[in-house]
Protein backbone atom coordinates (compact mmCIF):
# COMPACT_ATOMS: atom_id res chain seq x y z
CA UNK A 1 0.00 0.00 0.00
CA UNK A 2 2.86 2.37 0.77
CA UNK A 3 4.21 2.02 -2.79
CA UNK A 4 0.87 3.06 -4.29
CA UNK A 5 0.81 6.32 -2.33
CA UNK A 6 4.52 6.74 -1.67
CA UNK A 7 4.89 10.46 -2.42
CA UNK A 8 1.91 11.37 -0.22
CA UNK A 9 3.11 9.19 2.64
CA UNK A 10 6.66 10.53 2.36
CA UNK A 11 5.30 14.07 2.56
CA UNK A 12 3.40 13.23 5.76
CA UNK A 13 6.42 11.49 7.30
CA UNK A 14 8.68 14.41 6.36
CA UNK A 15 7.13 16.30 9.30
CA UNK A 16 8.65 13.78 11.70
CA UNK A 17 5.96 11.12 12.20
CA UNK A 18 5.82 7.47 11.19
CA UNK A 19 3.04 5.71 9.28
CA UNK A 20 3.13 1.96 9.90
CA UNK A 21 -0.37 1.13 8.67
CA UNK A 22 -2.07 2.54 5.57
CA UNK A 23 -5.49 1.09 4.70
CA UNK A 24 -7.56 1.74 1.57
CA UNK A 25 -11.32 1.18 1.84
CA UNK A 26 -13.97 1.44 -0.86
CA UNK A 27 -16.48 4.19 -0.13
CA UNK A 28 -20.19 4.08 -0.88
CA UNK A 29 -20.25 7.26 -2.96
CA UNK A 30 -18.36 7.47 -6.24
CA UNK A 31 -15.70 10.10 -6.84
CA UNK A 32 -15.48 10.91 -3.14
CA UNK A 33 -12.54 10.52 -0.75
CA UNK A 34 -12.10 10.85 3.00
CA UNK A 35 -9.00 10.52 5.15
CA UNK A 36 -8.99 9.53 8.81
CA UNK A 37 -6.42 8.81 11.50
CA UNK A 38 -8.08 6.23 13.81
CA UNK A 39 -5.03 5.53 15.96
CA UNK A 40 -1.31 6.14 16.27
CA UNK A 41 0.79 5.46 13.16
CA UNK A 42 -2.32 4.60 11.13
CA UNK A 43 -4.04 6.17 8.14
CA UNK A 44 -7.32 5.08 6.56
CA UNK A 45 -8.24 6.25 3.06
CA UNK A 46 -11.84 5.76 1.97
CA UNK A 47 -12.35 6.37 -1.74
CA UNK A 48 -14.45 5.29 -4.69
CA UNK A 49 -13.83 5.90 -8.37
CA UNK A 50 -10.50 7.69 -7.90
CA UNK A 51 -7.13 6.69 -9.33
CA UNK A 52 -4.01 6.21 -7.21
CA UNK A 53 -2.66 9.44 -8.69
CA UNK A 54 -5.74 11.37 -7.59
CA UNK A 55 -5.59 9.90 -4.08
CA UNK A 56 -1.89 10.72 -3.86
CA UNK A 57 -2.65 14.31 -4.82
CA UNK A 58 -5.15 14.57 -1.95
CA UNK A 59 -2.61 13.11 0.50
CA UNK A 60 -0.02 15.65 -0.59
CA UNK A 61 -2.40 18.56 -0.11
CA UNK A 62 -3.55 17.28 3.30
CA UNK A 63 -0.17 16.08 4.60
CA UNK A 64 0.03 18.73 7.36
CA UNK A 65 -3.52 17.91 8.49
CA UNK A 66 -2.66 14.20 8.80
CA UNK A 67 0.59 14.99 10.60
CA UNK A 68 -1.16 17.12 13.24
CA UNK A 69 -3.56 14.29 14.06
CA UNK A 70 -0.80 11.68 14.20
CA UNK A 71 1.18 13.99 16.46
CA UNK A 72 -1.70 14.17 18.95
CA UNK A 73 -1.62 10.39 19.32
CA UNK A 74 2.15 10.42 19.86
CA UNK A 75 1.83 13.09 22.55
CA UNK A 76 -0.76 10.99 24.37
CA UNK A 77 1.25 7.78 24.07
CA UNK A 78 4.73 9.04 24.93
CA UNK A 79 5.77 9.18 28.56
CA UNK A 80 8.83 8.64 30.75
CA UNK A 81 8.86 6.14 33.60
CA UNK A 82 11.29 4.74 36.14
CA UNK A 83 13.91 2.65 34.37
CA UNK A 84 13.81 4.71 31.16
CA UNK A 85 16.96 6.39 29.89
CA UNK A 86 17.36 9.95 28.68
CA UNK A 87 20.35 11.68 27.06
CA UNK A 88 21.11 15.25 28.15
CA UNK A 89 24.04 17.11 26.61
CA UNK A 90 25.30 13.83 25.14
CA UNK A 91 25.33 11.99 28.47
CA UNK A 92 22.92 9.15 29.19
CA UNK A 93 21.07 8.96 32.49
CA UNK A 94 18.72 6.33 33.92
CA UNK A 95 15.58 7.61 35.62
CA UNK A 96 15.24 5.99 39.05
CA UNK A 97 12.97 6.28 42.08
CA UNK A 98 14.39 8.21 45.02
CA UNK A 99 14.84 11.66 46.49
CA UNK A 100 15.11 14.23 43.70
CA UNK A 101 18.76 14.49 42.69
CA UNK A 102 21.18 14.14 39.79
CA UNK A 103 24.14 11.76 39.95
CA UNK A 104 26.84 10.83 37.45
CA UNK A 105 24.68 8.30 35.63
CA UNK A 106 21.17 8.56 37.08
CA UNK A 107 18.36 11.00 37.78
CA UNK A 108 16.40 10.20 40.94
CA UNK A 109 12.81 11.38 41.19
CA UNK A 110 10.35 10.95 44.06
CA UNK A 111 7.41 9.90 41.87
CA UNK A 112 6.69 9.26 38.22
CA UNK A 113 4.31 12.24 38.23
CA UNK A 114 7.30 14.50 39.00
CA UNK A 115 9.61 13.14 36.29
CA UNK A 116 8.73 15.71 33.62
CA UNK A 117 8.97 18.72 35.92
CA UNK A 118 12.23 17.66 37.55
CA UNK A 119 13.85 16.85 34.21
CA UNK A 120 12.87 20.29 32.91
CA UNK A 121 14.54 21.85 35.96
CA UNK A 122 17.70 19.83 35.26
CA UNK A 123 17.67 20.84 31.58
CA UNK A 124 17.35 24.49 32.61
CA UNK A 125 20.39 24.20 34.89
CA UNK A 126 22.45 22.30 32.31
CA UNK A 127 21.61 24.76 29.53
CA UNK A 128 22.63 27.66 31.79
CA UNK A 129 25.92 25.87 32.50
CA UNK A 130 26.93 24.54 29.08
CA UNK A 131 25.54 26.93 26.46
CA UNK A 132 27.57 29.98 27.60
CA UNK A 133 30.78 28.01 26.98
CA UNK A 134 29.62 26.82 23.55
CA UNK A 135 28.60 30.37 22.63
CA UNK A 136 31.83 31.88 23.94
CA UNK A 137 33.98 29.46 21.94
CA UNK A 138 32.21 30.32 18.67
CA UNK A 139 32.01 34.05 19.41
CA UNK A 140 35.73 34.34 20.12
CA UNK A 141 36.66 32.42 16.99
CA UNK A 142 34.44 34.50 14.66
CA UNK A 143 34.56 37.89 16.42
CA UNK A 144 31.04 38.21 17.81
CA UNK A 145 30.36 40.43 20.81
CA UNK A 146 27.49 39.78 23.22
CA UNK A 147 26.64 40.77 26.78
CA UNK A 148 24.62 37.98 28.32
CA UNK A 149 23.52 34.37 27.83
CA UNK A 150 20.29 33.11 29.39
CA UNK A 151 17.72 30.33 29.26
CA UNK A 152 14.14 30.53 28.00
CA UNK A 153 11.13 28.24 28.40
CA UNK A 154 9.86 29.16 24.94
CA UNK A 155 8.03 26.25 23.32
CA UNK A 156 8.36 27.36 19.70
CA UNK A 157 11.93 28.64 19.26
CA UNK A 158 15.33 27.10 19.92
CA UNK A 159 16.85 30.46 20.70
CA UNK A 160 16.23 34.18 20.88
CA UNK A 161 18.55 37.12 20.28
CA UNK A 162 17.91 40.61 21.63
CA UNK A 163 20.08 42.63 19.28
CA UNK A 164 19.68 45.90 21.19
CA UNK A 165 20.83 44.42 24.50
CA UNK A 166 23.14 41.89 22.81
CA UNK A 167 21.57 39.10 24.83
CA UNK A 168 21.02 35.51 23.68
CA UNK A 169 18.60 33.11 25.33
CA UNK A 170 18.47 29.39 24.60
CA UNK A 171 15.51 27.06 24.91
CA UNK A 172 16.27 24.59 27.71
CA UNK A 173 15.33 21.76 25.34
CA UNK A 174 18.68 22.22 23.59
CA UNK A 175 19.79 19.70 26.23
CA UNK A 176 18.05 17.01 24.17
CA UNK A 177 19.68 17.61 20.78
CA UNK A 178 23.11 16.73 19.40
CA UNK A 179 26.32 18.76 19.75
CA UNK A 180 26.23 19.83 16.11
CA UNK A 181 22.61 20.93 16.40
CA UNK A 182 23.43 22.96 19.53
CA UNK A 183 26.34 24.58 17.74
CA UNK A 184 24.08 25.49 14.82
CA UNK A 185 21.59 27.10 17.24
CA UNK A 186 24.43 29.12 18.80
CA UNK A 187 25.78 30.18 15.39
CA UNK A 188 22.27 31.14 14.27
CA UNK A 189 21.68 33.41 17.27
CA UNK A 190 25.16 34.94 17.12
CA UNK A 191 24.66 35.81 13.46
CA UNK A 192 21.56 37.78 14.42
CA UNK A 193 23.88 40.17 16.24
CA UNK A 194 25.17 41.20 12.81
CA UNK A 195 21.95 40.78 10.83
CA UNK A 196 18.53 40.91 12.49
CA UNK A 197 16.39 39.33 9.78
CA UNK A 198 16.76 36.06 7.88
CA UNK A 199 18.16 37.80 4.81
CA UNK A 200 20.43 36.24 2.16
CA UNK A 201 23.33 37.92 3.95
CA UNK A 202 22.29 36.32 7.24
CA UNK A 203 22.26 32.82 5.76
CA UNK A 204 25.57 33.38 3.95
CA UNK A 205 27.06 34.41 7.29
CA UNK A 206 25.74 31.25 8.95
CA UNK A 207 27.10 29.14 6.09
CA UNK A 208 30.52 30.76 6.27
CA UNK A 209 30.80 29.53 9.86
CA UNK A 210 28.96 26.23 9.47
CA UNK A 211 28.92 25.07 5.82
CA UNK A 212 26.67 22.06 6.56
CA UNK A 213 24.18 23.99 8.71
CA UNK A 214 21.22 23.05 6.50
CA UNK A 215 21.15 19.42 7.61
CA UNK A 216 21.08 20.42 11.29
CA UNK A 217 18.42 23.05 10.63
CA UNK A 218 16.34 20.40 8.88
CA UNK A 219 16.58 18.02 11.85
CA UNK A 220 15.63 20.76 14.33
CA UNK A 221 12.54 21.61 12.30
CA UNK A 222 11.20 18.09 12.73
CA UNK A 223 9.14 17.16 15.74
CA UNK A 224 9.95 14.14 17.94
CA UNK A 225 7.85 12.48 20.67
CA UNK A 226 10.48 13.41 23.26
CA UNK A 227 10.57 17.09 22.28
CA UNK A 228 6.77 17.19 22.09
CA UNK A 229 6.52 15.57 25.54
CA UNK A 230 8.56 18.35 27.15
CA UNK A 231 6.96 21.10 25.02
CA UNK A 232 3.37 20.27 25.93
Amino acid sequence: MRKRFLSGIQKIESYGVKLDFVTLKKGKRRFRISISVPKANSLVITANGLSDEQINKVLLSHAKWVYLRLKKYEEKLFTLNFGDKITLFNKEYTIKKGDNCLTDDAIYVCSEEQIKGFLLDIMTSMTAEYMPEITKRIAEKYSFAYNKIGVTKDKSKWGYCNVTKKEIRYNRLVALVSDNERQYIAVHELCHLKQLGHTPYFWSLVESIMPDYKKYRKVLKKSTPLIDFFSS
